[in-house]
């Protein structure tokens, strides 16, 4: 181990006299540099090393390749041919490697070091590491998008991108990411491609296409494609050489060319790929249609058929680009028999206008919403399709400008008739007396009386604490200060609501009592809304507790009231601890014991988990200056933490 160590430090000599010599580094620094190299070489190599000691090694090169450049920079060096100039860059790569080579299943380990790789403008490098990553997690939707991105993006190699794209689909059918960014990917090359026909003065126009008898449209492919390998820069990087360069960085031989064959049912081909070897696939008018992207659609509606959520997930991506209605017939042609099927064929109309149109003109808009509505009407059978009626008609309500009060009324209009519909049959749910309630009172019709009276008879009606909840808070806008009375109504809300997740009753109980309420009628409350929630339930009720505790007491008052919490009740929440570190914190004398015992305590219940409570620590030692107290802070940290790469990478930056 030894002479490793000793090899290693004796190959950075020259480095390290070029730093000198150049008066980046001084001999002190130097040594300093050779010391903490040395160190972190002895902990790489013992019989077990640890992440974190790789981790600590490339923070340590990144900060001080930072401080070489600050100070080249400062001294106006431009010299780029000398030994130090990509010496530490070389290093990193070095380390990485080697720590890839112990942690080869840390796939946020392979991600640090692609955007590395990419921060430092290593092109090959960088497509070197994502085809090693891949090889070892094939399963991981996330890197074969990144890499088709940095392929697309940075190599402008579209042909690359398809091939991975496709690999990773090939590996993972049923990964809906993959099959999206795909879909993105050919959506984004065609616009590029449209954009670039336009600047040209070629023609783009479907119209045109529609119009042309076969031979001129077979003359018209011949020349567009010869037109496109002129002048479309976009597939310059698909020739033969850089064909090569991604067979030897991706490994895709010529058992990988084999495997797309169009008539194998799991690959997703294009098929102008096969037939052309120069990469420019249908780039006649096929291709300007969009076939390649509606290929792609297709075959991931055959891997999601049954799956209307995932289909439904493609609309905002092809939303995305101009001239894809086509596309967007076909998502909802496919789209299985379902409620949220229905859902999205009614809300179609609105939402194509508004993804069509980049100056919206109302007469359009409202014909469009009628569409909408009567697509909805039909459509409303179900309790549920009800209450997706008036969601809709409620967001579209609440997206209308004051100043357009015509459809603003339409829309009152037909939400207050689809919950008398709802609340007729009997399938009204607690989301449909809301939206009666808020249309009655948005339209005029009715007093604020009649609205309150709907309210509590949707809420006891459903049982819910969601129709609870805004029956009370809909009180509490009435203009409601009786304690005695909205307390009745209170106790009736909990005891409908048994069994179920209550807090939402108590919070609307104590906002009422903050206003209204005395202190003691307060502090019971409190007591109560904490006795009844258990575990996680009762954490914003403690922090709110003793935030009122020092609002109306003062700190000693808010003490009183967080050590009957963490002592007589047992609770540890990490944000009680927080907020009673920030009380302490924030007096005029700051008591050191009191603070440190708090941190202690919470350290000991939330210290494996919390990076942000060790950093809050350190720098409140720091503030005090206790430098003596940091490193063994920061080594129980490391110690403690189940993951503390994050915490070293924070750590290091605030000294």
């Amino acid at each position: 181990m030894a002479e490793a160590v000793r090899q290693q430090l004796e190959n950075q000599l020259d480095e390290l006299e070029d730093l000198r010599r150049r008066g980046l580094f001084s001999l002190d620094e130097i040594r300093h540099i050779v010391k903490r190299r040395k160190a972190f070489e002895y902990a790489l190599r013992r019989r077990q090393p640890q992440k974190v000691d790789f981790l600590r090694y490339i923070q340590y090169e990144l900060s001080l390749e930072e401080l070489r450049k600050k100070r080249k920079k400062a001294r106006n060096l431009t010299r780029t041919n000398n030994a130090s100039e990509f010496a530490i860059v070389r290093r990193l790569h070095f380390t990485f490697h080697r720590a890839l080579l112990k942690f080869k299943g840390d796939v946020r380990l392979w991600n640090q070091y692609f955007d590395f790789c990419e921060q430092s403008g290593a092109a090959k490098v960088t497509s070197k590491a994502f085809g090693t990553a891949l090889q070892y997690h094939p399963n991981e939707a996330g890197i074969w998008v990144k890499a088709a991105k940095w392929e697309f993006e940075h190599n402008a190699n579209i042909k690359a991108a398809r091939i991975l794209m496709q690999r990773g689909l090939r590996i993972n059918p049923k990964s809906a990411d993959l099959w999206r960014e795909y879909l993105r990917l050919e959506l984004l090359f065609l616009e590029k491609v449209v954009l670039r026909r336009e600047i040209l003065g070629l023609s783009t126009a479907a119209e045109d296409v529609a119009e042309r008898t076969e031979e001129e449209q077979r003359e018209s492919e011949k020349v567009a494609q010869a037109q496109e390998r002129e002048a479309n820069s976009i597939n310059r990087s698909t020739n033969d050489d850089d064909d090569s360069d991604v067979d030897d960085v991706y490994n895709i031989g010529s058992d990988d060319e084999a495997a797309f064959d169009p008539t194998q049912k799991q690959a997703v081909v294009v098929p102008a790929l096969e037939a052309e070897k120069d990469a420019a696939p249908l780039l006649g008018d096929r291709f300007l249609k969009g076939d390649i992207p509606l290929l792609i659609l297709r075959a991931a509606q055959e891997e999601f058929a049954s799956d209307v959520a995932t289909q439904l997930t493609f609309l905002p991506v092809v939303r995305l680009f101009r001239g894809t209605k086509h596309i967007r017939d076909e998502i909802y042609k496919s789209l299985p028999d379902s409620e949220q099927a229905a859902e999205a064929i009614a809300r179609r109309p609105v939402e194509d206008i508004a993804a069509d149109s980049v100056m919206m003109d109302e007469n359009d808009y409202a014909a469009a919403l009628q569409q909408s509505i009567h697509l909805f009407e039909q459509a409303c059978k179900t309790a549920s399709m009800h209450e997706r009626f008036c969601t809709f008609l409620l967001e579209q309500l609440q997206a209308t400008p004051s100043s357009n009060t015509a459809q603003a009324a339409l829309l009152v209009t037909a939400l207050l008739a689809a919950c008398d519909r709802a609340v007729t049959a009997g399938l009204a749910t607690p989301g449909i007396y809301k939206a009666w309630c808020e249309a009655s009172v948005a339209l005029g019709r009715g007093s604020v009386a009649d609205a309150l009276a709907r309210a509590e008879q949707g809420a006891r009606a459903t049982k819910s604490v969601e129709a609870w909840t805004y029956c009370l808070r809909l009180h509490v806008l009435a203009g409601e200060s009786d304690v005695d009375a909205f307390g009745k109504l209170v106790e009736a809300s909990l005891a409908s609501c048994t069994h179920l997740d209550v807090a939402p009753l108590h919070t609307v109980w104590l906002d009422f009592l903050t206003v209204h309420g005395s202190a003691k009628q307060i502090t019971k409350a409190f007591n109560a809304a904490v006795e009844a929630l258990h575990g996680p339930r009762s954490e914003p009720f403690c922090v709110r507790y003793v935030l009122w505790a020092n609002i109306s007491g003062g700190v000693v008052k808010a003490r009183e009231a967080y050590t009957r919490l963490l002592d007589k009740l047992g609770l540890s929440f990490l944000s009680l601890y927080r907020t009673c570190l920030d009380l302490e914190m924030a007096q005029p004398a700051v008591d050191q014991t009191v603070v440190r015992r708090l941190y202690e305590r919470a350290l000991a219940s939330h210290g494996q988990h919390s990076t942000e409570l060790w950093l809050a620590c350190m720098q409140t030692e720091r503030s005090w200056r206790c430098f003596d107290r940091l490193s063994a802070l920061h080594w129980r940290a490391v110690k403690q933490l189940a993951d503390p790469a994050e915490f070293i990478e924070r750590a290091s930056h605030m000294q």
